[in-house]
């Protein structure tokens, strides 16, 4: 009786194990795919700010900008978007930093 005590006792904690193993798993790849979209999201701040300051004006949403964007400022956009990556920049969506305008 002692002993099969003991081995429903071990198969518990081996579940248990398996359980913790599985959660933390789990949360791990959760924590991943909330860096990753941040990423995303980030690269498209920097877009919309960078297009912003080429235009001339800032009106807190890429949709209210009128008039065509030149190729030459599709360019610099990009390449702003890839500069905040490269620096680590973490960018608020509705706020314009112009002090970065020449950075890119």
């Amino acid at each position: 009786m002692q002993q099969r005590i003991k081995d429903i006792f071990v198969y518990l904690v081996i579940g248990a194990l398996f359980v913790a193993f599985y959660v933390w798993g789990y949360n791990t790849g959760v924590e991943r795919t909330k860096r990753v979209e941040s990423i995303v999201r980030l690269r498209e701040v920097c877009e919309r700010q960078r297009v912003m300051q080429d235009v001339g004006f800032y009106t807190g949403d890429i949709d209210n900008v009128r008039g065509d964007l030149t190729i030459a400022a599709e360019k610099k956009y990009y390449r702003w978007y890839a500069h905040c990556i490269a620096a680590g920049k973490r960018v608020d969506p509705n706020v314009i930093y112009w002090e970065d305008a020449d950075d890119g």
